[in-house]
């Protein structure tokens, strides 16, 4: 949550990622809240190649999110949910 460096590299990386399974038309909700974004989707339901697709494009962001973590630690959390 903010408007800074930290703020504006997640929040690329994430639209990108949003960008990505729109584009390949994989079903996604989003879920926001303050300081809060992420992605469900349904990937069980999707054939092989799309689901793929779709876990390449979130791990990808999360690498990078990963990165901009370890380079300012106590201002992005990553959370996992099943």
């Amino acid at each position: 949550k903010g408007n800074d460096i930290v703020c504006a590299g997640v929040s690329a990386l994430v639209q990108a990622a949003g960008s990505m399974l729109a584009g390949r038309k994989a079903p996604f909700s989003l879920v926001r809240g303050d300081g809060i974004f992420g992605f469900e989707c349904p990937l069980t339901e999707l054939e092989a190649e799309r689901r793929m697709m779709v876990l390449y494009s979130l791990e990808t962001a999360v690498r990078g999110i990963e990165m901009i973590a370890g380079s300012y630690p106590g201002h992005v959390e990553i959370s996992f949910v099943e």
